[in-house]
């Protein structure tokens, strides 16, 4: 594989302020989304899915808070790469589990550097988003959940997308979509 030429490929989409946060982070968007500045720009519900639409007004903090989750997953997949790779004799296949745990985790840090992510909306996110609505009421019950998140950095924006359709497979299912997307968009 000729990691020079994948790299050319992806530097595009990565998003700069997440790369190279002025510090460390170990927070979470969603655990940290009341110190988050935003506006609640809309909440659309259709048959399929539901969509919310966030106004970020204060970018550097959006960046370091998903540069924390990125690189909570980095550390994840490595760790994880690290055990499979321990020689254990007879347990070759809870070492293919370990491998894939550690690609699962890799995917997950590769989308969240370009602006993508897969979280859970618990009450607290939910009330935030309510809380910073300004203008027309929320007409729509917004679920708790698995939501794919994209950040939109030319508009300062964050799109969250839940299907409210039941379609099974989880995280997981939607980790490896979300993968596939971003192969695509390498060419």
């Amino acid at each position: 594989m000729d990691f020079t030429k994948l790299t050319r490929l992806y530097m595009p989409l990565l998003i700069p302020g997440i790369l190279d946060a002025k510090r460390m982070s170990y927070d979470r968007l969603i655990e940290k989304i009341d110190d988050l500045e935003f506006v609640t720009r809309s909440v659309i519900q259709d048959t399929k899915e539901i969509t919310i639409q966030l106004q970020i007004i204060d970018e550097e903090l959006l960046q370091h808070l998903l540069s924390g989750e990125a690189n909570k997953f980095w550390l994840a997949s490595m760790f994880t790469l690290n055990r499979a790779h321990q020689i254990q004799n007879g347990n070759v296949a809870w070492q293919a589990v370990e491998h894939y745990y550690a690609a699962y985790y890799a995917v997950h840090y590769l989308l969240r550097i370009s602006g993508v992510s897969l979280t859970n909306l618990d009450s607290n996110a939910i009330s935030a988003i309510a809380q910073n609505n300004i203008g027309t009421p929320i007409s729509v019950n917004i679920p708790n959940g698995l939501y794919t998140i994209r950040y939109d950095k030319n508009n300062s924006a964050l799109m969250l997308k839940k299907s409210i359709k039941n379609k099974g497979g989880g995280s997981h299912k939607d980790a490896w979509r979300l993968w596939e997307e971003l192969i695509v968009r390498l060419h």
